[in-house]
């Protein structure tokens, strides 16, 4: 490779890559630790941007868990993301990974990246939607300002499609070049 060429890259446009990333692995069926991984790292840089800026509190700064279980829930939210990205201090422990935190830890970076001043892509609408569509009212749209136009596409899709359909529901918007409205209207 050339030394001169190069690209600049911001901590913010690095974040947005990894969770866009993160996103069309999981819309797409992909590989569950793959998209942990990414998932994990775009939280940790903005999780240090919005320290930086003295943001609102995220995922890991336990806001809404009672104290006594706050260390538990910060152990159960970080031992997977060290796990998949070390090696130095337990390299023949065996993880026993649970899957449901990789929607959260999705969850709560795209609107962290949103709240940080990141850009609400084509796949984090997408992955918004299909959110508020597929889990209840008080686990997501009672936690997350959602618009009410994504809520009123969400309704659409919930028939649709269940919990794991999440590869036809991305289809579908392949199918509509990512026009939310079109791809669910008149179903």
């Amino acid at each position: 490779m050339s030394d001169d060429i190069w690209f600049p890259i911001n901590k913010m446009d690095a974040a947005q890559a990894q969770l866009d990333t993160a996103i069309f692995l999981l819309l797409t069926d992909g590989d569950l630790l793959s998209i942990h991984t990414l998932a994990c790292a775009a939280y940790g840089i903005l999780e240090d941007l919005n320290r930086h800026s003295k943001g609102e509190p995220m995922l890991k700064d336990c806001f809404g868990i009672m104290p006594e279980f706050a260390a538990k829930w910060r152990k159960w939210v970080s031992t997977p993301q060290n796990y998949l990205k070390h090696a130095d201090k337990d390299p023949d422990v065996v993880l026993r990974f649970r899957p449901e935190i990789t929607g959260i830890i999705v969850m709560e970076t795209t609107h962290a990246l949103i709240r940080t001043g990141g850009k609400q892509t084509p796949l984090i609408r997408a992955f918004n939607i299909w959110m508020t569509a597929t889990t209840s009212d008080e686990l997501y749209g009672g936690v997350y300002k959602i618009p009410d136009a994504d809520i009123r596409i969400a309704c659409l899709v919930r028939p649709l499609f269940g919990p794991a359909d999440q590869a036809k529901f991305y289809q579908r918007l392949c199918k509509y070049n990512f026009d939310f409205e079109k791809a669910f209207q008149n179903v």
